[in-house]
C-alpha cells in the first residue's frame, strides 16, 4: 500500500486494466484476487473502486460485498488494528466467547466490523495454535494469552 492517493488511484487503474483485458467476467476467483489487490493498493475497498471492479467483473455490487462479507481478510472499511479472537475449542472452553462479547460490548462492533473511529476491525479466527495458553487475543501483530476482563480492558481502553 503506497501513501501518495494519485499513485494509489494509477495503480489501481492499471490493475483494473489487467482485469479487464481478461475479459473474464462472473468468475468469483478472479473476484477475490482482484479484490485482494484492490486492498493492498488501498488498504481497504473503497465503494468507487468497487463500482469500478463490479463493471469489469459483470457483477453487481451487492454479490460483491457478500463476496467480501465471506473473506475476514477482505474489508470495505479502513483500521488501524485487526483485534482477532481465537474461537477454537480449547480458547472456547476458556471463555473465548465471554471474551469475544465483553470486546463487542467495549467497541461497540460485531465480528467483521471496524469501529466508528477506523481504530479496530474486530475478527475471530478459528485456532491461533497456542491452545494451552488461551483464552488468546491478537492486537495487531502481538498476541496475547490468558487474557481476562482486567487485561482485556487494559489492552483496549
Amino acid at each position: 500500500m503506497t501513501n501518495n492517493i494519485e499513485d494509489n488511484l494509477l495503480l489501481f487503474e492499471e490493475t483494473a486494466r489487467y482485469y479487464q483485458s481478461l475479459q473474464v467476467t462472473n468468475n468469483q476467483e478472479t473476484l477475490v484476487q482482484f479484490l485482494k489487490e484492490t486492498q493492498e493498493i488501498f488498504g481497504c475497498i473503497p465503494t468507487d473502486a468497487k463500482t469500478r471492479i463490479s463493471e469489469i467483473m459483470g457483477m453487481s455490487t451487492i454479490i460483491i460485498d457478500k463476496i467480501i462479507s465471506m473473506y475476514p481478510s477482505l474489508t470495505n472499511e479502513s483500521f488501524q488494528t485487526e483485534i482477532i479472537v481465537c474461537s477454537g475449542a480449547s480458547c472456547s472452553s476458556k471463555n473465548a466467547h465471554k471474551l469475544l462479547s465483553e470486546i463487542q460490548a467495549l467497541l461497540q462492533i460485531h465480528p467483521g466490523q471496524v469501529t466508528k473511529d477506523g481504530r479496530y476491525k474486530l475478527t475471530t479466527k478459528p485456532c491461533m495454535k497456542q491452545c494451552k495458553k488461551g483464552p488468546n487475543l491478537m492486537i495487531g501483530n502481538v498476541l496475547y494469552h490468558n487474557i481476562d476482563s482486567e487485561k482485556l480492558k487494559t489492552l483496549l481502553l
